[in-house]
């Protein structure tokens, strides 16, 4: 009988184990569509994860372009900045300029006010050109007369002083 029971304990031993396979079997089983689950869980969140990257990286890159144009833009501004800066100091100059030229055109303005008015009174004091034409032919007239009377004293001889005393003197003189 030892082997009757032998084998009886054995075939026991072997349901056992059978039974204890068969669980294994269906724990394993379970895990592995437990892991399918999972592992399709899992690539639908990465294949999500992906799409969300590549969105992500869009909008990034998108981000930089956009960052590149506001640089450029900046970039420009500042350069119009510079050139505003640039003008305005001119502007200062010129303005400084314009009002050192304001003052010395005050100055002519005066000058030549004051030459008007030397000319003006030049002019109330200077004879009209018929005036003087009259003037001068007046002048003319007079002169000739002038010079006919010299003529006259000249051509005729001077009356000899009669002397009051005569001397021996006045003789040899």
């Amino acid at each position: 009988m030892s082997s009757k029971a032998e084998i009886n304990a054995l075939d026991d031993g072997l349901k056992k184990l059978e039974m204890q396979l068969a669980r294994q079997e269906r724990r394993i089983q379970n895990n592995a569509d437990q892991d399918q689950v999972n592992l399709s869980e899992l690539e639908r969140i990465n294949s999500t994860l992906l799409a969300s990257l590549a969105e992500n990286r869009k909008q990034f890159e998108k981000g930089v372009q956009t960052l590149k144009q506001e640089l450029n833009t900046l970039q420009s501004l500042e350069k119009e900045v510079t050139s505003l800066k640039t003008l305005k100091q001119e502007l200062a100059s010129f303005q400084s300029l314009t009002t050192a030229h304001q003052a010395e055109l005050k100055s002519l303005e005066k000058t030549a006010g004051q030459l008007k008015t030397q000319v003006n009174d030049v002019e109330k004091q200077l004879m009209s050109r018929t005036e003087i034409s009259r003037r001068l032919i007046a002048l003319k007239s007079d002169m000739e007369q002038l010079l006919a009377d010299v003529k006259k004293q000249i051509q005729a001889p001077p009356p000899l002083p009669i002397p009051d005393n005569i001397s021996e003197q006045n003789l040899t003189q």
